[in-house]
């Protein structure tokens, strides 16, 4: 049941670094996107 535990809670932290990533690297091509004055690239739909 711990080694379970474990690795649930490695998986869960595996996935929220993913998110995080992801997200980050979203917000950056954004803002470099509106600071430069050309169209967004992503959307919110993307």
């Amino acid at each position: 049941v711990v080694r379970w535990g474990r690795s649930v809670y490695a998986n869960i932290q595996k996935f929220i670094q993913f998110q995080l990533t992801v997200n980050v690297a979203a917000l950056v091509i954004n803002v470099v996107a509106a600071v430069s004055g050309g169209n967004v690239p992503l959307t919110a739909v993307q």
